[in-house]
């Protein structure tokens, strides 16, 4: 991880430097990668991913680089993750 990234975990996520190294080495382990949403959500964190990687994880969108370490996060869209519940269902089949 950047001391940028540490910089951005501790005013972003307001941790104190040894958490915030925890959280963005857990995000490593547990994150979700852009494959793992559906179509908005994977289109989103694509359109971050310039040359390394894009991951979710508590909220918090991560980019790293090719080499895995962490380069900075911030907070993903209040939209992101979010199912569209219409009565019950996730979505309305037919709309007229």
């Amino acid at each position: 991880m950047t001391c940028h990234s540490l910089s951005r975990a501790k005013e972003r996520v307001g941790l104190s430097q040894s958490a915030a190294i925890k959280f963005i080495d857990n995000a490593k382990l547990y994150g979700k990668a852009p494959e793992e949403f559906p179509a908005k959500e994977r289109k989103y964190m694509q359109n971050l991913k310039k040359e390394g990687n894009v991951i979710y994880f508590a909220e918090y969108i991560f980019i790293l680089s090719k080499d895995d370490r962490c380069i900075t996060l911030y907070r993903a869209p209040g939209w992101f993750g979010r199912k569209n519940n219409f009565c019950g269902k996730e979505a309305i089949r037919n709309k007229r």
